[in-house]
C-alpha cells in the first residue's frame, strides 16, 4: 500500500530514492577521502590484500609506491595550509591521471600516497615510478598567483620477487622512501 500526501506525491518512493542517495554517498566517503577524492587508507589496504591474493592465484607481478612530498611542511609554513590542500589535491590529480584502470591511488596519510601496479612487471613499475616523479616536477602548483614547484620521493617494491607478503611490501616499500629522501629527494628508490 502507497501512502500519498494531499497533494497525491507518492511519499514513500521519494523517500526510498533519498534514502538509496544518501547511502550510495555515505559507502563513498567511506571509501573515499574528502580532499583528494582518492581511496582512504583502509579501503586500500582491503584491496591491497585482494589483489595480492589474485596475483598469487594467478602468478602475476605487482608493485607497491609509496610516495612522500619532499618539503611539504614549507608549503604549510610559506602559503598556509590551504595551500597546502592545495598541494595535495594537485597531486592526487597527477597521480591518478597517469595511472590505468586497474591500478590503485590512495591516501596513506598526511602528504604520503600510495600506488598499487596490478599486473605489471617491475621493470614497468619502475619505469612509471619515474614517470610520475617526473611529472611532478614538471607541473608546478599554483600557490597565491605564483608558480611553486613539487617533487616527491618515491619508495618501490614488487611481489613476488622481493617480498611475498603485504607487511613485507609496505615495509621495504617505506624502507626505499626513506633512502630516497636521504639520497637528496626527488627520486625513486628500488633497490
Amino acid at each position: 500500500m502507497q501512502r500519498h500526501d494531499r497533494d497525491g506525491v507518492v511519499v514513500l518512493g521519494a523517500v526510498a530514492v533519498q534514502n538509496a542517495l544518501l547511502y550510495s554517498r555515505t559507502q563513498e566517503l567511506a571509501i573515499r577521502d574528502s580532499l583528494t577524492g582518492l581511496v582512504v587508507r583502509r579501503y586500500f589496504m582491503e584491496r591491497f590484500h585482494h589483489e595480492i591474493k589474485r596475483s598469487a592465484r594467478k602468478k602475476e607481478e605487482l608493485s607497491l609506491l609509496l610516495l612522500d612530498i619532499d618539503h611539504f611542511k614549507e608549503y604549510n609554513d610559506t602559503y598556509g595550509h590551504t595551500a597546502g590542500d592545495l598541494v595535495l589535491k594537485h597531486l592526487a590529480k597527477t597521480i591518478n591521471g597517469m595511472v590505468d584502470e586497474t591500478d590503485v591511488v590512495g591516501r596513506y596519510g598526511g602528504e604520503e600516497f600510495v600506488v598499487l601496479f596490478c599486473g605489471r612487471s617491475r621493470e614497468e613499475a619502475i619505469a612509471e615510478a619515474e614517470h610520475i616523479r617526473m611529472a611532478v616536477e614538471e607541473h608546478p602548483v599554483m600557490l597565491r598567483r605564483r608558480k611553486a614547484s613539487l617533487t616527491v620521493s618515491i619508495g618501490m617494491a614488487s611481489y613476488p620477487e622481493e617480498a611475498v607478503s603485504e607487511e613485507e611490501l609496505i615495509r621495504l616499500a617505506d624502507n626505499r622512501l626513506y633512502k630516497a629522501k636521504a639520497r637528496g629527494r626527488n627520486n625513486v628508490c628500488s633497490k
